[in-house]
């Protein structure tokens, strides 16, 4: 495969902003938020209203209430990563956005985040999806064994991971075409129950129903749940530099596809909830499932269970699609190994680090607990969004004179609300959960391999411009 190398130094604010990157502008606004959709919607919602409604103890309204605030939440932050976008329209998302904005702790910062998800964010969060697609293929043909679904995991990882390998068009058309999918089995969904199940669910009202405890714990608990479903929200900056027009698309695509997914995953969940008692929903593995059972019969639920595997493997694929782009941008900044800066000619696809994920994901569909590193890893995912949304004010006091064709509304109130309740809903985590701080460890791993990184690099004559540039702000 012939290559081509990229990055050969680091690129300061200044000239991100110039819309010059290594990757080629092949993201229209269609695809991009067919890529973006299909990372957001995966399998989550198809059972996540089991646990929602667990944690608040059967609590409807505060399960709905959930939702509503996990929409919202994901939404305010990404108004504040389109703003962010824009101005550095290249790819790298969080990564990019807090080493460049930060004077000389943001590329330590913006490390630890990148070395925590090449590790294990990525490609365990992905493999995790993987597995589900396999478990969802087995109950279609009788049901798997343990090392079956993994094996079937990881034909799944390697088919699609090369399917990738062939560029942003080919896997962002696979991505649009399975988002069509999915987005129609969940209205199949919506309009099934309200047409044809019938008011035998539990009122929505602030009542608990199979257990008491606190309303506040309750609510951070439900809305921990709902943002899995959303996990990915801020997944289309990953690919700032692939996207054409990125000074109006990013904010568009962003915007306009958490607006659709929190009014579809608001209108799913209160259909559910309008043709199934609460005590049902929680004891069962697979709501939809049972749903759809009970109105028109086992075929049907088969049905949607196919559509369910196409909805993981739409997700699965653009997580494929979009990640290797951060692990390219911190090569790019002589922040990871350089061999990870090559993009093939023929496809313009950063493929070393497509097979490197490729390999890594393998690894982890026969590695144990899977499910619990990767809810570690979206919590602490949030402790970097939140320099994210605070680094909006920031660059708004250090760099007033940058071009900014989209700007965060209700400025800048909106950054400060979403970030305190992003900070609420963590503290409160962590003390209610203590063994999430266990997640921290992989970051805390990053700080000496950072300066590893650095020594080495600057040994070999790599100029890291933007620490300089860093220590004139």
């Amino acid at each position: 495969m012939s290559e081509q190398k990229e990055g050969n130094g680091v690129k300061t604010i200044e000239e991100l902003s110039e819309d010059k990157g290594g990757l080629e502008r092949k993201l229209t606004f269609g695809r991009a938020v067919g890529v973006m959709g299909g990372v957001i919607i995966g399998s989550g919602i198809f059972y996540t209203l089991s646990y929602v409604l667990d944690y608040s103890h059967g609590n409807t309204a505060i399960t709905v209430m959930a939702w509503v605030l996990g929409g919202l939440l994901c939404l305010g932050a990404s108004m504040c990563f389109a703003e962010l976008g824009t101005i550095m329209p290249a790819s790298g998302g969080t990564y990019l956005y807090i080493s460049r904005i930060y004077k000389k702790t943001g590329p330590l910062v913006a490390f630890t985040m990148g070395w925590s998800d090449a590790l294990l964010g990525i490609p365990a969060g992905n493999t995790a999806i993987a597995l589900v697609a396999a478990t969802y293929i087995g109950t279609l043909l009788g049901g798997f064994s343990a090392l079956q679904v993994s094996i079937v995991a990881a034909g799944i990882v390697v088919i699609i991971g090369v399917v990738n390998m062939f560029g942003a068009k080919v896997g962002s058309a696979l991505s649009t075409v399975l988002l069509y999918i999915k987005v129609a089995a969940i209205l199949g969904v919506i309009v099934t129950c309200f047409a044809f199940g019938g008011n035998t669910g539990d009122p929505i009202a602030f009542v608990n129903t199979t257990g008491e405890g606190s309303v506040f714990t309750a609510l951070v608990f439900s809305v921990v749940a709902v943002l899995w479903c959303f996990d990915g929200w801020n997944s289309i900056c990953h690919m700032g530099g692939e996207i054409q027009n990125p000074k109006k698309n990013i904010s568009r695509v962003m915007i306009t596809t958490l607006l659709g997914i929190t009014i579809i995953y608001l209108m799913f969940n209160l259909a559910i909830l309008h043709v199934a008692p609460v005590k049902d929903i929680i004891a069962s593995e697979n709501i939809t499932f049972d749903v759809m059972k009970t109105i028109f019969g086992k075929g049907a639920a088969v049905v949607v269970t196919v559509c369910i595997v196409c909805s993981v493997l739409g997700s699965f694929n653009s997580s494929v699609l979009i990640y290797p782009r951060e692990i390219y941008a911190m090569a790019c900044d002589h922040r990871w190994f350089s061999v990870f800066r090559r993009v093939s000619k023929k496809t313009n696809e950063p493929f070393i680090a497509d097979i490197y994920l490729i390999v890594m994901m393998v690894f982890y569909c026969f590695a144990a607990s899977v499910r619990d590193l990767v809810n570690i890893c979206t919590l602490n995912s949030w402790i970097y969004f939140l320099f994210v949304i605070a680094g909006v004010i920031v660059l708004r006091k250090k760099k007033p004179e940058l071009e900014r064709s989209y700007k965060v509304p209700l400025y800048p109130v909106l950054p400060i609300v979403v970030g305190m309740f992003a900070l609420t809903m963590l503290v409160a985590n962590f003390i209610m959960d203590p063994g999430a701080l266990v997640g921290l460890v992989i970051p805390l791993t990053g700080i000496p391999a950072y300066f590893a990184f650095g020594a080495y690099n600057k040994k070999h004559g790599y100029m890291i411009e933007i620490e300089k540039e860093n220590n004139m702000m």
